[in-house]
């Protein structure tokens, strides 16, 4: 009954406003895409994993200047504990388009242009891997 009454008066602390609801609908979308699973009731978890044998995480929205960001909490759920990550991201430098374009031409005969661009993409689901 713990976990319970921790939902519980963790339920009366959700997000308010727009914001709760934003995270809510996009919750429902990625689920609908396929991007994850839910949402599910305490008496669903239970009957899955036995009472109390389960962690619920804490998910909640930002706005980033007009664009609605959802966040998942693993840190207030004790969820980062139990994670690793085999991976880091890792950012190219103001300086990648110049040095692939400098090999790429060094691949061609001499005086050899080719128009080339660079860019970078805000992706759909850029915080979510699958």
């Amino acid at each position: 009954m713990q976990l319970h009454a921790q939902l519980k008066r963790a339920g009366k602390r959700l997000q308010p406003g727009w914001l709760g609801h934003a995270a809510h609908a996009t919750t429902l979308d990625e689920c609908a895409a396929g991007q994850c699973f839910g949402p599910f009731t305490i008496e669903e978890m239970d009957l899955a994993y036995g009472p109390n044998a389960w962690r619920a995480m804490k998910r909640f929205a930002i706005d980033e200047n007009g664009k609605v960001r959802v966040c998942d909490d693993g840190r207030s759920s004790d969820h980062n504990i139990a994670t690793e990550t085999l991976e880091s991201l890792t950012v190219p430098s103001s300086s990648f388009p110049a040095t692939m374009t400098q090999a790429f031409y060094s691949l061609l005969p001499e005086g050899t242009r080719i128009p080339m661009a660079y860019g970078s993409d805000d992706l759909r689901a850029a915080y979510r891997s699958r």
